[in-house]
């Protein structure tokens, strides 16, 4: 009698590939939002760490800080997140904002604001 054994449940199947980090997913949404690279690192809840520690690190605890910055791609999002715990930072706050400000790109917040608005940008 022959044994049936469901696929996901099959050791000799091939492994499934490891999800790509955090960092490695936004850092071409910040290469859009930034004329230049901050002088911030940019840390997230599964550990990846972007762009470089000069000034200070901004640390994502929670997919739910994106959803912050989603809804309001400026500093009243950041605001929003770093209120609710979903946002920690280390160095001066006053400094951070100022690097997030000078490396901003003009219009930018703009365009993020328009993919959290497009349906097609939800799935």
């Amino acid at each position: 009698m022959e044994t049936l054994v469901h696929p996901s449940l099959d050791r000799t199947a091939e492994p499934i590939p490891s999800i790509a980090s955090i960092a490695s997913i936004v850092e071409p949404v910040l290469s859009e939002l930034f004329d230049e690279p901050p002088q911030i690192a940019f840390e997230f809840w599964d550990g990846s760490v972007v762009g470089n520690d000069i000034v200070g690190r901004i640390r994502f605890t929670s997919p739910t800080a994106f959803r912050h910055l989603m809804w309001s791609p400026d500093e009243l999002g950041l605001a929003r997140a770093y209120v609710a715990g979903d946002v920690d930072t280390t160095g001066n706050v006053a400094e951070l904002l100022r690097a997030l400000q000078q490396a901003h790109r003009p219009g930018s917040a703009a365009a993020v604001r328009h993919c959290a608005e497009t349906p097609s940008a939800a799935r």
